[in-house]
């Protein structure tokens, strides 16, 4: 199963984090992760969580100079461990600026590194820019992207001193060579058949290398057929590392580039890239390199070393999607993690409610009820989370993205289901005033794939739902929509907890903030009212608020419209039509918050005139006199609303509401 990287920012360093001067090489040894900072010439050393992976810093080992326990100006650049037979580990590292390779010993309880006078191998005339460092066996390579060549050193198992073997390489773009500034790493990977193969990122000539290892003697050996030709896949390729059955290959100015391994024959297939340049969340500037760690959490951690950002940035190395011959989605999760699905087309005829539906089984049935059952989405209501309503092809909303983040579990089967032209609760009691699609298309280049009983080889996937035109290699969506699917944690934005949990969900929940929040308003107007959107507090999920006296009123009751106008905070939401316009208001946290929209101003709804009161509609159906629904969940923290009696048009376009928390 193909391998994806998600981002975990729980683990993650902050930006411009302390004792951090522009890491670039890391390896992993037992609970400790070694980084190698170039600008401030030391290795930092951090202990790991077993059990969460956070990384907690220890102290940094060395200092600029040219003597023992020091570095040059331009190291150190990498770390490589080695165990000697008896016992005890040294590590190696390239110390560019002193042309040597400095040797250390090493305290595996305690991370402890002590220099090593005399097993350093000081300036012996080959070295000319050493980079990367790699053991193999009991050969040691470091890659010299001044002289385009890999150095190989044999080590004493019983001392570990050093003794040169051979280069290999020389600049240039063809067989046994690498480009000007290259290579920068190395990586080794035994195959199924007991031959060994080093993968190396020829950055320049914008290719891999692969490389037969001759592990008696530490020679290399080009291997033609499976060296990606040159353009393939990108320039700036700085690490290099394999986990398992997968090649990771660091991008300078674009992330982390995933290959899978053929296991038989070491042949490496492009798979997809994770990340994208900036200071965000899983984005870099310098990704350098990458180390791997098991948790007892039954995670594996990724962390990348991203030295512009000045961060080690964590991930979690996650399976991607597979999908069924039954159309259910399986996603390769330890536990728990968080699922991002974006509105991306829509062809609908209505605004239709997407539904996300979890099983324990393949097949996607609810305790033996198929899908094809007339009542399966009964049996799956329990099961069932609101995604969004996705509007009709005629209401997409100009400058708002419609997603949500929802909660997975590795556990699960995936199964999603539009309700056309309604929503889940309608489905459920007015099952014939609704049309329902079950099953996942997943779209490949815009067209609906064949044979989904094979591995979906994407962190991302464009998921299609409803009925669609694949007669044409350009197929398109005919009556139904197009989601993109995306594994990663992602924290879910402030507010959004209780959203999609039910009918009547489309309230924001601060209960658990304290203290003043600043809350940013995005409002999109298509009506010809001039409608004003409102948010109040309610006491419970199920709306109820108290009036002046403290009463508690229930949706419905006398005096529920005017307790809630009363309650409201203050900030009132209008705009131009087919506009969006921003608000900005401080809201206090520890409150539930509801909605409605008024076709007026809302001071009329307060006086002694009855007469003059426009029509007011809540999120709460009982409140609302014609009993309809005025509000659909368009995302997280997003709304739409519809103005008129009866529900209108049920585009729920009217007023759209995104509102984010900071």
């Amino acid at each position: 199963m193909t391998k994806t990287l998600v981002w975990d920012p729980s683990v993650s360093q902050a930006l411009d984090s302390p004792n951090i001067s522009g890491q670039e090489g890391s390896e992993i040894l037992g609970d400790f992760l070694y980084a190698t900072d170039l600008f401030g010439s030391d290795i930092d050393i951090y202990a790991i969580d077993p059990n969460s992976g956070a990384l907690n810093f220890l102290y940094s080992y060395g200092t600029q100079g040219a003597g023992s326990g020091e570095f040059g100006e331009f190291g150190p650049l990498d770390v490589s461990f080695y165990q000697l037979t008896d016992g005890s580990t040294k590590a190696y590292t390239p110390d560019a600026g002193n042309f040597r390779i400095a040797v250390l010993d090493v305290d595996v309880a305690t991370a402890d590194l002590t220099w090593d006078d005399a097993n350093t191998l000081e300036d012996v005339g080959h070295l000319n820019a050493p980079y990367g460092i790699e053991i193999n066996g009991n050969f040691l390579y470091t890659t010299d992207w001044g002289a385009s060549n890999i150095d190989i050193y044999a080590i004493d198992p019983a001392t570990g001193e050093l003794s040169y073997v051979r280069s290999f390489g020389s600049e240039g773009s063809g067989i046994n060579q690498f480009s000007v500034e290259s290579p920068l790493d190395i990586s080794f990977l035994k195959l199924e058949s007991g031959a060994t193969k080093a993968y190396v990122p020829d950055s320049q000539n914008q290719r891999v290398v692969v490389l037969d290892v001759n592990t008696e003697t530490g020679e290399l050996t080009w291997d033609a057929e499976l060296t990606l030709p040159n353009g393939e896949p990108s320039t700036n390729q700085y690490g290099i590392e394999i986990h398992e059955s997968t090649l990771y290959v660091n991008k300078y100015d674009v992330g982390v580039l995933l290959y899978d391994i053929d296991m038989q024959t070491g042949a490496v297939t492009f798979n997809h890239a994770v990340g994208s340049a900036g200071s965000g969340d899983a984005q870099f500037l310098t990704p350098i390199d990458t180390s791997f760690y098991q948790a007892a959490n039954g995670n594996t951690y990724a962390y990348v070393t991203d030295s512009e950002n000045r961060r080690i940035t964590a991930f979690t190395v996650e399976s991607d999607f597979e999908v069924n011959e039954s159309n259910v989605l399986k996603p390769g999760l330890n536990g728990e993690s968080q699922l991002t699905v974006s509105l991306v087309e829509s062809q609908l005829a209505e605004a239709s409610e997407v539904v996300l539906i979890t099983s324990n089984s393949a097949d996607g049935s609810i305790d033996g009820v198929q899908m094809t059952d007339a009542g399966y989405l009964a049996a799956a209501a329990e099961q069932a989370q609101i995604v969004f309503s996705a509007p009709d092809h005629d209401s997409i909303v100009s400058g708002i993205d419609l997603k949500r983040v929802v909660t997975i579990s590795g556990d699960d089967y995936l199964n999603f289901a539009v309700i056309k032209g309604g929503t889940l609760q309608d489905a459920l009691t007015s099952p014939d005033s609704v049309e329902v699609s079950f099953g996942t298309q997943i779209l490949s280049g815009g067209a609906v794939a064949e044979g989904q009983d094979s591995g979906v080889n994407d962190a991302l996937l464009r998921v299609g739902l409803g009925r669609f035109t694949t007669a044409a290699a350009d197929a398109k969506v005919s009556d139904g929509i197009v989601l993109s699917v995306q594994l990663g944690n992602q924290e879910k934005p402030v507010g959004s907890d209780l959203q999609g949990v039910g009918a009547e969900s489309e309230l924001i929940d601060l209960r658990a903030e304290t203290g003043t929040l600043t809350a940013e308003f995005s409002v999109y107007r298509e009506a010809d009212f001039d409608n004003v959107i409102g948010f109040f507090a309610v006491e419970n999920e199920a709306g109820q608020i108290r009036n002046g006296l403290g009463a508690l009123l229930s949706p419905g009751e006398a005096g529920y419209v005017e307790a809630a106008i009363r309650n409201r905070i203050a900030v009132e939401l209008s705009g131009e039509d087919k506009t969006t316009t921003s608000y900005t208001a401080q809201v206090e946290g520890g409150q539930l918050l509801s909605s409605f929209i008024s076709n007026g101003p809302l001071d009329l709804l307060l006086d002694d005139t009855a007469a003059n009161d426009p029509s007011v509609y809540f999120v709460h159906v009982g409140a609302n006199t014609d009993g309809s629904d005025h509000v659909r969940l368009l995302g997280d923290n997003t709304f739409g609303f519809e103005d008129s009696v009866g529900g209108g048009d049920k585009d729920f376009d009217d007023l759209v509401v995104k509102v984010d928390f900071a």
